[in-house]
């Protein structure tokens, strides 16, 4: 099957994490999509954050891809990845949990693009039907994650992962909610990415990162816990670490 690793950095110090992922190792005799630019026809990030994410695969798998990981700039692999694209065409996708429910990462303006189907046999569910259902949804890792086009599972989606960011404004929120009293602790120092966005036990929106875990939880996805695919029986040497690196 064809492999594509994509990444997009659009500002200096990104690139340079980028230029480190191309010069892995572990990636060699795979397809690299890297983009300097958010994709041609995508919404400037601070539009719709991180719908780049969404387009560069779409555009990977429009290309041919069968197995397509995305790898944020941060990510570099120090061992063989064979067990991960082993994972990804096995079973359809790799994606892992974040620890959070999805409610508390999920802007109130969110929940008409990710709920637009009937909750609870309820033709035009209410905020509150939603948010109950939210809070049983398990929010996902986008730092890297990998789908296997050739599966219908994975084809599903990335076909809703890419309308989601093109189509609706799922992708659009605060990155912090300032209805938290303590939103200032730890939240973006720039007081633009911060703003009410739900209940003060809502922490902010996480864009591309709430959207898949609505898709993950509706197509029934397993996601992986992360140590899961980072570790096999003693002895066995196929292990994988994607480690947050330093740029220095």
């Amino acid at each position: 099957m064809k492999r594509a690793v994509v990444c997009v950095a659009t500002t200096e110090r990104y690139q340079r994490g980028m230029d480190r992922l191309f010069h892995s190792e572990f990636i060699r005799n795979t397809a690299i999509n890297l983009y300097n630019e958010v994709p041609i026809g995508c919404p400037p990030h601070d539009l719709k954050p991180y719908a780049f994410k969404a387009y560069a695969m779409k555009y990977a798998a429009d290309a041919g891809a069968d197995l397509v990981l995305w790898a944020d700039a941060c990510i570099l692999p120090i061992r063989s990845m064979e067990p991960l694209w082993e994972k990804i065409e096995r079973d359809g996708y790799w994606i892992c949990r974040n620890g959070f429910t999805n409610y508390q990462w999920t802007a109130d303006s969110a929940y008409p693009d990710l709920f637009d189907w009937p909750v609870g046999g309820e033709p035009n569910p209410s905020l509150d039907d939603m948010r109950h259902i939210n809070k049983t949804i398990p929010h996902v890792v986008a730092t890297s994650f990998g789908l296997n086009l050739r599966s219908d599972i994975g084809r599903k989606f990335i076909d809703e992962y890419y309308r989601l960011a093109s189509e609706t404004r799922a992708f659009c929120g605060p990155w912090a909610n300032s209805a938290r009293k303590d939103w200032n602790l730890g939240q973006p120092d720039d007081r633009s990415l911060v703003d009410a966005c739900g209940p003060p036990d809502v922490l902010g929106h996480r864009h591309d990162q709430s959207a898949a875990s609505v898709i993950a939880w509706r197509l029934g996805m397993q996601l992986t816990d992360p140590p899961e695919i980072f570790a096999y029986p003693p002895g066995d040497e196929r292990t994988i670490l994607l480690a947050d690196g330093s740029y220095q």
